[in-house]
Formats: C-alpha cells, sequence, structure tokens
C-alpha cells in the first residue's frame, strides 16, 4: 500500500494534502548492523494504524536526510526510527528537530497521543 501511494504521488495523481500521515516509520538502510526487515516495519506500521494512528513506511533504503525531507514535504509530524518492532523506539518530532525514546509499544503509543492532541 505504501509503495502504491508513493508511486501515485510521484506521476501526480494524488495530492499530498489528501493524506494526513501522522507517523513516518524509518527505513534504515541495510548496512546499518541494527536495521531491521522491511516486513517487520510494515508490521509496526500495521500495528500503529490499530490503534488509531495514521502510519507509513518510507518505501526504500535511503539516506536519513533524504527520508526527513520526505516527511517534510508531505507535513508529516514525526518519524520512528526502531531496530526492533518491539522496542526501543526513538521518535523525533521533525519540526523540532528534537528526539524522544520510548521503551515500549504502549509509551510510544502513550507519547504520539499526547504529541497529536497538542498539535491540533
Amino acid at each position: 500500500m505504501d509503495r502504491l501511494i508513493a508511486a501515485l504521488e510521484t506521476i501526480g495523481k494524488i495530492n499530498d494534502s489528501v493524506i494526513s500521515t501522522q507517523v513516518l516509520i524509518m527505513n534504515q538502510e541495510k548496512g546499518n548492523a541494527e536495521s531491521i526487515a522491511i516486513s517487520e516495519l510494515h508490521a509496526l506500521a500495521a500495528h500503529l494504524r490499530d490503534v488509531g494512528f495514521s502510519s507509513e513506511v518510507f518505501p526504500e533504503e535511503k539516506k536519513t536526510l533524504a527520508q526527513y525531507t520526505y516527511a517534510e514535504r508531505k507535513h508529516i509530524p514525526l518519524a520512528l526510527f526502531t531496530n526492533s518492532a518491539k522496542g526501543p523506539y526513538n521518535i523525533r518530532i521533525l519540526a523540532e528537530r528534537r528526539n524522544i525514546e520510548c521503551l515500549d509499544f504502549d509509551s510510544l503509543c502513550k507519547f504520539i497521543r499526547s504529541f497529536l492532541n497538542v498539535q491540533t
């Protein structure tokens, strides 16, 4: 689904403002010893969606700066890094360029809820 949306955006068939992703899950490069499988990233995105957060996985392995640029262009407020689908999680507030560490999924969800309530 994420790749389809990215492809449609690339050819101009979807307006960026229509999609309101809240969390971008960063796709770390495979050369990084701490990277996890893309299937785990998609499972994490599905889990976030199940609890009510709009999320997507960056569709390609690219440098972090390229992924930040993508998120900022789409007005995605949060970027999520993890080395394991079970945590810990490092979430970056893109507008503030500030990182928050959440030790488990429950604390991650609590932080996202709190942040989004402040932002709305």
